[in-house]
């Protein structure tokens, strides 16, 4: 609408009558009506602001606001009735809709992934290397690692674009699971009829492509399946109590995986004395196994039924908080909002997001996830931890061997040690009673003690492994189970940490486990690649110092990142909850909004503040729903 034009210089319309440049009442009248005309949109946005410096509601708003306060003595009384009965019966409040079954089916998921991983991280390098005589074996394991890693992130992308009847986890879930299944037994039973394979001892080229396409096609199949797993809990529940439980029974299958491997292994080395045949039978189980528990979840998991059930939950949950204000004595009983120019409730303006005004679901991208600081802080954390967990499991085997030196080479080629199944079998025995404590330990002390706690086990570990010998072998079992419970308590307390970075935005979680997983891989892969390829390998030194260092130095990496992070800790939450009680204040007072004038601030409605309102086990209830909702 620009300056304003000098008065002698206004130009009319041909009607216009003008006089010794003085107006005729005509023209006054013709140019304030087309002034008028021209400013309505930009003085009705400038009205509305004048309206909210007004010391009561503007007048074309006053029926709005009698209707108002009407329909929201109504809503707080059915409110005062919901709460009521929640307080008496807090278990009526849903967060998810699983029942046992499904939490078990859920829990077991993961469990051909597990045991394939046990024998991957085991024994392949020791398969390939001590019995095979493989001389590429760490090109096998590389490229694996690799692929495993490009196809994470993608097969989480792909998996958050992905709207099917069956969900957007299961179809990629169900395709994994056929990958593992073609790309795992050929790795270590060989499908070659027996005289070509012979006559392919000499051609290293072909033996080459065998050892790589294999486990390449299998690291696949495997991220297919872990991304799409892990990526379920956040959709699933709204409960951070339940995700615990979730992800610490899913770890604990884990290494009850390793525990089934390792006694296999332990039974097969102690009455096959072939150690080629060993191996082949030992795969064999795996699969065996694993396909149950992967049929198992399909069957059981409803996804799309689920989520639905889950987000229902979530709104429900959303309206009771942001209600909760209506059961409280308000002296704003309605206010004005001056940007969108209307009245409003108490109610509305405590659940009005600014960025999200019409109250959508909203689910990050991953451009939006890539701008996010917290992102690239747990992505470390947990890479640290995969390293730590990892590296350890894969080179005890050697240190048994070249620094324990338990046995020779040519006694390994004809059976396998016990030993090389005892130890990391001790190791998993240990992780699996500690996995079993970590609730009550969230609880109690809270994730960032555990995870120091872990941290503080890691390391005596790595010292006693520096000065083991082989006249003080017998220390590897104590050794062993202190290692154990370090492990259990570095990756499953950093996996939680990832659901609580995530929240409800589950439906784009896939790709943060995709891009968590990519850096796992892709450091695993980089890290044995190097180790398995040095020509000091064989090397008592050397395998004594990588074992202590590579692990030691990656878990201290993730600890100080927990240290300097923000975290959701249950006991921090808890005690901010007893320090709020504490206070003078009797109530829950709202924050206000700083873009919101209130119009009636001066009414006291005391009809309010009865006995309801002033019961702690209100604002413990309200408090108790704050920590338990992971938002």
């Amino acid at each position: 609408m620009g300056s304003r034009t000098p008065k002698k210089e206004f130009a009319f319309e041909d009607d216009d009558v003008i006089e010794n440049n003085s107006y005729s009442i005509k023209s006054k009248q013709n140019y304030k009506k087309k002034q008028i005309t021209q400013k309505t949109t930009k003085s009705t946005n400038r009205e509305y602001k004048n309206c909210a410096k007004l010391s009561k509601i503007p007048e074309q708003y006053g029926e709005d606001q009698s209707q108002s306060s009407a329909a929201e003595k109504q809503r707080a009384a059915k409110m005062k009735e919901y709460i009521s009965s929640l307080i008496d019966q807090p278990q009526q409040l849903r967060y998810d809709s699983l029942n046992t079954i499904q939490e078990w089916a859920y829990s077991v998921g993961h469990f051909m992934n597990d045991l394939t991983a046990a024998c991957w991280f085991n024994y392949l390098l020791y398969w390939l290397k001590q019995v095979l005589q493989f001389q590429y074996a760490s090109w096998s394991m590389l490229s694996g690692q690799i692929f495993d890693a490009i196809s994470t992130p993608l097969v989480g992308y792909l998996s958050d674009k992905t709207n099917t009847r069956f969900g957007k986890r299961m179809p990629w879930y169900i395709i994994g699971t056929v990958l593992v299944l073609i790309g795992f037994l050929p790795v270590f039973h060989c499908f070659i009829p027996g005289k070509i394979w012979l006559s392919l001892d000499d051609n290293n080229s072909l033996k080459a492509f065998y050892y790589i396409f294999f486990p390449s096609l299998f690291n696949v199949g495997w991220a297919a399946v872990q991304i799409s797993h892990m990526s379920l809990v956040p959709s699933l529940t709204v409960s951070r109590k339940r995700r615990d439980s979730l992800n610490n029974k899913r770890n604990t299958f884990t290494f009850i995986a390793n525990l089934i491997v390792l006694i296999s292994a332990l039974i097969l080395f102690q009455t096959v004395p072939d150690s080629l045949i060993d191996f082949e039978l030992l795969g064999c189980i795996v699969i065996a196994i694993g396909c149950l528990t992967q049929l198992f979840f399909i069957v059981c998991i409803n996804e799309k039924k689920l989520t639905q059930e889950c987000d229902k939950c979530t709104n429900n949950i959303k309206k009771i908080l942001s209600s909760a204000s209506l059961a409280l004595p308000q002296r704003e009983t309605q206010i004005f909002d001056r940007e969108r120019g209307k009245v409003i409730s108490v109610n509305e303006c405590l659940s009005y997001d600014e960025d999200n005004p019409d109250h959508e679901e909203q689910h990050k991208s991953w451009k939006q996830w890539l701008k996010e600081r917290e992102f690239y802080h747990y992505a470390f954390v947990y890479m640290g931890c995969r390293l730590y967990c990892n590296i350890i499991s894969t080179m005890i085997n050697f240190y048994l061997v070249y620094v324990l030196r338990i046995a020779t080479e040519e006694e390994i080629s004809d059976s396998t040690p016990m030993e090389i199944a005892l130890i990391p079998l001790l190791l998993f025995i240990s992780s699996v009673l500690m996995s079993s404590t970590l609730d009550q330990l969230y609880q109690k002390i809270g994730k960032r003690k555990v995870f120091s706690i872990g941290a503080v086990l890691m390391i005596v570990s790595s010292t006693f492994l520096t000065f083991v010998d082989v006249e003080t072998g017998y220390l590897m079992y104590p050794i062993a189970i202190l290692i154990g419970c370090s492990q259990v308590m570095l990756l499953n307390t950093g996996i939680t940490l990832i659901s609580d970075v995530i929240g409800l935005k589950g439906k784009s979680g896939a790709f943060v486990f995709g891009a968590y997983s990519f850096m796992d891989k892709i450091s695993t892969g980089i890290a044995l690649f190097f180790i398995s390829e040095s020509p000091y390998f064989k090397s008592e030194s050397f395998i004594r110092w990588v074992t202590v260092l590579v692990p030691l130095i990656s878990g201290l990496f993730a600890w100080l990142l927990v240290m300097t992070g923000s975290i959701k800790d249950n006991l921090s939450e808890t005690q901010e909850s007893e320090e709020s009680d504490s206070e003078d204040s009797q109530y829950i007072i709202p924050k206000k909004n700083p873009r919101i004038s209130s119009l009636s601030a001066d009414n006291e409605d005391e009809e309010n503040e009865d006995s309801f309102e002033k019961n702690k086990n209100f604002q413990q209830f309200i408090e108790n729903i704050k920590k338990e909702f992971a938002n």
